[in-house]
């Protein structure tokens, strides 16, 4: 795993090394709900159960502190007690 930002960890990397990544697998928990409810908020990420992933998205990597607002609005869709 590798860590973008604050609190950005990839699971899945497309590039190697990491740090040339431009993308990454983060959990979302049901992937196809997390993308509509990021997309309402204007957020494009990518749906993983294609890929085998079912509760992943696949992220572009911004700066860190873009990184780390799209966290707080995937944590944000995380039911109350599973929030972090």
């Amino acid at each position: 795993m590798t860590k973008y930002g604050a609190s950005l960890v990839c699971v899945w990397t497309m590039c190697s090394p990491p740090w040339s990544a431009n993308a990454c697998a983060q959990a979302a928990g049901v992937a196809p709900v997390a993308r509509r409810a990021l997309l309402a908020q204007g957020r494009l990420v990518r749906d993983c159960t294609s890929f085998g992933l079912p509760q992943h998205a696949r992220v572009s990597l911004r700066r860190p502190d873009q990184n780390d607002r799209l966290l707080e609005a995937l944590a944000s869709l995380a039911p109350p007690g599973e929030r972090s």
